[in-house]
């Protein structure tokens, strides 16, 4: 499914921006999970436009000479952390937290986190990012940013890439349905070059 959405990304990037970065899948790659297709794949397909732009605008913004040698965005596939397996006194370790499972059992989820280098949320963002509808799409020449270079709105099609204004505060909608909301990487570092 990573790849299926990337490769879709990929393309739309390569035809908006002029450039793609690389992907890298890493952790328990061959993992089998049971999900619903349709929301996996608009979260990730989302998630990743934001992070291929982002890649690409950033390094076009600093100057990068060439697009060809972008840093990738990766994909890590993780187990949940093992939980902690200390008892208080007096507690039954059977008992259950939520009427399920004993509470030391081992949760039913992993974890997919999507990493890249395109330079954090800026800071005047944060607290819009998941409104509905919000985008920073066409923005670039409103604020004086348009260079002239290879940026989605310079081209037809070009909002395609952009990911039409759903971006995190969408993906979040589709977490909260799954009974877990979804953590969109909030622990990024404006303009050092993580994101």
């Amino acid at each position: 499914m990573v790849r299926m959405c990337a490769a879709f990304v990929s393309e739309l990037c390569e035809a908006t921006l002029g450039a793609t970065p690389p992907l890298v899948i890493d952790g328990i790659v061959d993992t089998k999970f049971a999900y619903v297709p349709v929301h996996i794949e608009y979260i990730l397909t989302e998630i990743l436009k934001n992070s291929y732009r982002a890649t690409v605008e950033h390094h076009q913004k600093i100057g990068k000479r060439s697009m060809h040698d972008l840093p990738p965005v990766t994909v890590t596939i993780a187990p949940p952390m093992a939980p902690s397996s200390t008892i208080v006194d007096n507690e039954d370790p059977a008992a259950t937290s939520d009427g399920d499972k004993p509470s030391g059992s081992s949760p039913s989820y992993l974890s997919i986190r999507v990493r890249d280098e395109g330079g954090g949320v800026p800071p005047t963002n944060l607290s819009r990012i998941f409104s509905y509808a919000f985008t920073t799409a066409g923005r670039l020449a409103q604020i004086g940013e348009d260079d002239g270079g290879p940026y989605a709105a310079q081209h037809i099609g070009g909002a395609a890439a952009m990911g039409g204004g759903s971006g995190a505060g969408a993906g979040n909608v589709f977490g909260e349905i799954a009974g877990r909301g979804l953590q969109t990487g909030m622990g990024t570092i404006a303009g050092l070059g993580y994101g």
